[in-house]
């Protein structure tokens, strides 16, 4: 990880435990999909891919698939997520983990304001052309989200700043 060589991580657990807890940077990618997703997340056949799972057999089974489908230098972290975590190396929990990390470390730095739920009602009554991103993702934003706001997962938002930055009034 530390080489600065590409590299594919691949947590092959269903989406729920990779929730609960994963290798950071992983990509969640459970089993049932690798055929239907692989190709897409990894178009480079010799790139190194990386599976692991609870130390049970899924990750031998979906490092079989991936060498099914071509991949030349696949590997199966011996242990899975248990050996990792006990060997003393980082994990973490939810989704979005590095954006919402990046996210987080720049709220702090450059002290972004922050305003009450009270005060974004009175700045929408105050102006009718406000506009509201929700930088959450698509599945977070379709639970609850505050009326009007625009879903714009955070690493969507960078193809938004040129048009917000010409609205200074926004």
């Amino acid at each position: 990880m530390n080489s600065g060589k590409s590299y594919a991580l691949f947590d092959v657990r269903e989406r729920g435990e990779y929730n609960a807890q994963q290798i950071f940077t992983a990509t969640s990618l459970p089993r049932g999909q690798i055929e239907f997703r692989l190709l897409s997340l990894v178009p480079t056949h010799n790139v190194p891919l990386v599976a692991y799972d609870d130390g049970g057999e899924r990750a031998s089974l979906a490092a079989t698939t991936m060498e099914r489908m071509g991949y030349e230098k696949v590997f199966v972290l011996q242990g899975g997520l248990p050996a990792w975590s006990s060997a003393g190396y980082r994990t973490v929990s939810g989704v979005n983990v590095p954006s919402k990390a990046f996210g987080e470390r720049v709220h702090s730095k450059r002290k972004v304001p922050e305003i009450t739920p009270e005060e974004l009602q009175a700045l929408r009554e105050y102006n009718r052309d406000l506009t509201i991103l929700d930088v959450r993702t698509p599945q977070e934003y379709s639970r609850f989200c505050v009326p009007g706001a625009i879903n714009v997962p955070g690493g969507d938002l960078i193809l938004w700043a040129e048009a917000l930055r010409q609205r200074p009034d926004r």
